[in-house]
This record gives structure tokens, C-alpha cells and sequence, in this order.
């Protein structure tokens, strides 16, 4: 079974060399990797030149069209070369050598059409990002990351059925893609995973979490991190846009409501910081008063 493994680059340079390490030194050869440029400043293109031209090819977008839509592109073009899954990843990640051939077992051992390894800080490896994942509906369908944030004591290595997996790495078969179809690209960035996942969930399809297998992330360090302005703005955005599509009447104007007094009041509390607030205000109007989504610049 052939790979389509895509992984979309933005200011990626100081990430690439222990990516493509990882890559290029997995057991699973039946891969070829699909590298999209997303329009960044800062080209990555040289940095292929010490790899094996024949396994990957490099597209650069030359603008920003957003984690989405360059995804979805990726994705047509893997299964145009005959790829029989995909496999999103991120670049700012590491992994072990067997990664590619063990979600490749236990997906087929499972009959499974979405799996996705245990996930750990970098450069901690001992704390817990993911540990399998679900949707809670007393936070709005909040796609909440089981274990984050916790020590990697072995509470969390029991595989199992889950409803979501983020797309830092996640192997999806043709057949997934076929039934669920393809990201939706009214996200720019943040939230276009859960909205995939849960039209699978509505699907009655569950991911295969997998913890004997274990991938490293270095969170956010490509977006300036949790708590930077990008990061903030697009969080907020997609939250509002996954609200207004899954939420119908009444439902939908009281979770809009509850979340914009939530942040409201956060600000006058004190829990978030006047910076803060101005992007998840501005996200907020954004989308809501002139229904704007897209890349916010400063």
C-alpha cells in the first residue's frame, strides 16, 4: 500500500532537518511525500537537496491559500499518483523509524480507516499532547485532547476507538476521504480537523488511537505559539466557524453567545490579557458581522 505522506510548510526551515531525518529513515519505504509551500517568505526548497529527489515532490504555492486548502490539493494530487492513504503531518514533529509501518499494521489489524499515534511534547517526551480524543458537548463540541498537559505515566496507553485524532499526524485511508470528503477550506488555519472529524463521527466512523506508537511535537513553534496573535485570531475563528455549522435555532445563538460573553468576561476578569481580547474580539466580529474568514494581518 502506497503512502501519499503531505505535509504543508510555512517558515519551516529550523523544523525540516528532524523531519526529513524522521522521514527518510522509516522501515515503511511505500511512501513518497507531498511537500506544499504555502506561500511562506522563508523556502524550504533547498533544504531537499541532501534527500532522494524521486520521493517527494515540492510544490510552492506562492501565496498563502491556508492549512486547508493546500491539504486538500495535496491530497488530490497523492491520489491522482495511485497513493491508497495519506498521511498528514506536521514538519515540526519527530518520530521513530517503525512510525510509517506500524500505523500501516494496526490500521489493517483493525480494519480501521483513520489511525493516529500517541502524541508527546518535544522537547519534554514525557508529557502527553494527545492520548485519544472526543467531542464535548458542554463546551460546544470542544475537540478535547485526552491526557494534555499530563505525565506520561502509562494512564494513557490503552488503544482504542476514538472520536478525534488532530491532524499533526493521522493516517487516512482513500476510502475515508471517498466517504467523508475533503477538509473544509472556510477554515485558514485551526479547527478544519475537527470539522473533518466530526463529519466522521456523524458518520458512525471512529479513529484507531494507537499509543505503542509515539510522535513527538513541537506545538505551535511554526505560529509563534499558543498564545500569539496568529494563533489567537485563528483559534477563535475557527471555534465560531465550527459553532455556526454545527449548531442549528436557538442552539447555535446561545453557544455563540456563552462563548463571546466567556471571553468577555475572561478580559474583565483578568484571565485573558488585553491583547489577547483585542484578536478574539476582532476574530469574533470578523466572522459573525461581516462573515470574513481568512488570514489576519497585523
Amino acid at each position: 500500500m502506497k503512502i501519499g505522506v503531505i505535509t504543508i510548510t510555512y517558515n519551516s526551515k529550523i523544523v525540516m532537518h528532524d523531519f526529513l531525518s524522521s522521514l527518510f529513515a522509516q522501515t515503511y519505504t511505500n511512501w513518497h511525500l507531498y511537500i506544499y509551500e504555502n506561500g511562506s517568505p522563508n523556502k524550504i526548497d533547498h533544504v531537499l537537496n541532501d534527500y532522494t529527489p524521486d520521493k517527494y515532490t515540492y510544490i510552492d504555492l506562492c501565496q498563502n491559500l491556508g492549512f486547508a486548502k493546500a491539504n486538500n490539493l495535496a491530497i488530490q494530487q497523492a491520489f491522482k499518483d495511485n497513493c491508497d492513504c495519506i498521511l498528514l503531518i506536521n514538519n515540526d514533529t519527530i518520530f521513530d523509524i517503525n512510525l510509517f509501518q506500524g500505523l500501516f499494521d494496526k490500521l489493517n489489524q483493525h480494519n480501521a480507516l483513520v489511525i493516529a499515534p500517541k502524541m508527546l511534547y518535544y522537547p519534554e517526551k514525557n508529557i502527553v499532547w494527545y492520548g485519544g480524543g472526543y467531542f464535548d458537548a458542554r463546551q460546544a463540541l470542544k475537540n478535547v485532547h485526552i491526557g494534555i498537559g499530563k505525565f506520561d505515566d502509562g494512564s494513557y496507553n490503552a488503544s482504542s476507538w476514538q472520536d478525534f485524532a488532530p491532524m499533526c499526524c493521522v493516517l487516512i485511508t482513500k476510502d475515508a476521504i471517498k466517504i467523508n470528503g475533503y477538509l473544509d477550506e472556510d477554515y485558514f488555519i485551526y479547527y478544519e480537523d475537527a470539522d473533518w472529524m466530526y463529519r466522521l463521527k456523524l458518520k458512525n466512523i471512529q479513529v484507531w488511537y494507537e499509543p505503542s506508537l509515539v510522535l513527538y511535537h513541537k506545538v505551535s513553534s511554526l505560529t509563534g505559539g499558543v498564545n500569539s496573535s496568529f494563533a489567537i485570531y485563528h483559534a477563535t475563528q475557527g471555534k465560531i466557524l465550527f459553532i455556526k455549522k454545527f449548531y442549528r435555532g436557538y442552539k447555535k445563538y446561545y453557544w455563540l453567545s456563552k462563548y463571546f460573553l466567556g471571553f468577555a468576561f475572561g478580559i474583565l476578569l483578568g484571565r485573558y490579557g488585553i491583547i489577547e481580547g483585542k484578536y478574539k474580539f476582532k476574530a469574533f466580529f470578523d466572522i459573525i458581522m461581516t462573515n470574513n474568514s481568512g488570514y489576519y494581518k497585523k
